[in-house]
């Protein structure tokens, strides 16, 4: 047996399992004797209650003599064997009686002793294998009938129903431990093959393994599947942060060489003027602040996947927003001969966050601005549907091919049209991330050549279960 089972959850529950199975059997076992042994007494109760309604109805109708000369006809007859009829006077003398032999002549029958006290039924021991039971019965002028008969001995009837029920719980006992011992290891199944996965994956560092479902549905089942689930995002999320620490190593490379050769020039030339040094500075500061950016945006970006983004979500016109990016991009869509085309419907409220609506749509227009041809047009719309807020930037530039369409998401990730533009490869990993902050959707769809529309989607209410600061409620 394995080395710290009786420690183990499994043989818990199998214990407890057992234990819970052999009282509940034997439970019901004492109820169904108990009741066996109630059927038989009431079987004898009744056979009493018979005779002292005849008794009864025969001493009312005629008599003493009435009923004495019925019972001596009925013993003639043989139709009774074993009997015993006594009547006593209020005052407890007696006024009649009648009994067969083995009554008489049983050394436990004891006359004087023989009273009742609130008892419905006296049984008598008349040897190993037959008793004698009595019931007392009172008229309605104070005497007391008794009535008398032989019967089976009840413990002897009983005995063998009592041997089969002890003998029967021990291979009951049995099969509750086995039996809970196999239904807890096919339960328990899914959780030792997780447990034995995580072990693989600690041992190996292979993140790629993943659990073997069983065939069975059930709770445990489900808890593997999501098992699985978490660790194909796991491993997402590693392999997406490895290609983005990957990506940032490259694209830091060339900012700090240029800030290090700028530094390193003005520094190796003596004879550098004092505009020369000016120039050397302005280069450092500028490739700082690019750092700087790439820096901010990634951890603005992680905070939002990770879930804990702050947001001021308070209720917002989207069109004012809008507003504010077009004055803000103005000039430089002017510079390329763009117009900046506004539809947008009025009161367009939604709950968000301003600061970071304005980085999304920051990104998004300026991306327009920047892939549009020279004399075309930039629309940006905004209407409602129903509890949700639909804002569409669409532009008329160079487009996006089909098998960057699923990448453009994708931290740092540039395509080759866009490698000769300015710009990180940050922008729309950013505006998807804020986006699905604000429990919110962002879609995007392009013809080569002929332009993208980008709709983002935002709630028009606080999600249900949220504070504005996008957090779960206390």
């Amino acid at each position: 047996m394995r080395r710290g089972y009786f420690k183990s959850f499994g043989f818990r529950l199998n214990l407890w399992y057992g234990a819970v199975f052999s009282v509940t059997t034997g439970i019901l076992l004492f109820l169904f004797y108990w009741m066996l042994e109630q059927a038989v007494l009431q079987k004898d109760v009744q056979a009493l209650q018979m005779q002292i309604r005849d008794y009864s109805r025969l001493y009312r109708d005629q008599g003493l003599p009435g009923l004495d000369r019925w019972i001596q006809e009925r013993k003639a007859a043989g139709e009774l064997q074993s009997f015993f009829v006594r009547i006593t006077s209020s005052e407890g003398r007696e006024v009649f009686l009648a009994a067969s032999e083995n009554w008489l002549k049983s050394e436990s029958f004891q006359w004087g002793s023989l009273v009742f006290k609130a008892r419905e039924l006296l049984r008598i021991p008349e040897s190993e294998e037959k008793d004698l039971i009595l019931m007392e019965s009172e008229f309605w002028n104070g005497q007391r009938l008794m009535v008398g008969r032989r019967t089976d001995n009840q413990e002897l009837w009983l005995k063998p129903f009592r041997k089969i029920f002890i003998g029967g719980m021990v291979p009951v006992v049995l099969m509750g431990f086995v039996g809970g011992g196999f239904l807890v290891k096919r339960s328990l199944d899914p959780l030792r093959r997780i447990s034995a996965t995580v072990q693989t994956i600690i041992d190996t560092g292979k993140l790629d393994r993943r659990v073997d479902l069983p065939r069975t549905e059930g709770e445990l089942t489900q808890l593997a599947r999501q098992f699985n689930q978490m660790l194909e995002q796991n491993q997402h999320l590693i392999n997406s942060m490895r290609e983005s620490l990957d990506n940032v190593a490259h694209d830091l490379r060339t900012p700090l060489t240029r800030l290090r050769n700028a530094a390193e020039a003005a520094l190796h030339d003596p004879q550098a003027s004092e505009g020369v040094a000016s120039e050397a500075l302005a280069d450092c500061i500028e490739e700082s602040e690019k750092l700087l950016t790439m820096l901010q945006s990634l951890m603005s970006i992680a905070e939002a996947e990770a879930g804990v983004m702050k947001l001021n979500r308070v209720s917002t016109d989207m069109g004012e927003l809008l507003q504010e990016a077009s004055d803000l991009y103005e000039q430089v869509a002017e510079d390329k001969a763009i117009v900046i085309q506004l539809d947008i419907k009025p009161r367009v409220i939604a709950m968000v966050d301003p600061h970071h609506l304005r980085l999304v749509l920051a990104n998004l227009l300026d991306n327009a601005i920047k892939y549009s041809e020279e004399g075309s047009r930039v629309l940006l719309g905004v209407e409602p549907q129903g509890d949700e807020v639909l804002v569409k930037v669409s532009d008329q530039g160079v487009g996006i091919l089909p098998s960057d369409l699923g990448k453009i998401w994708d931290r740092l990730y540039r395509a080759d049209k866009s490698r000769s533009q300015r710009g990180l490869g940050l922008g729309l990993s950013l505006v998807k991330a804020i986006v699905e902050a604000h429990h919110g959707r962002v879609e995007v769809s392009s013809q080569p050549n002929r332009g993208s529309v980008f709709k983002v989607y935002l709630p028009t209410y606080l999600p249900a279960g949220l504070n504005p600061s996008g957090e779960l409620k206390d």
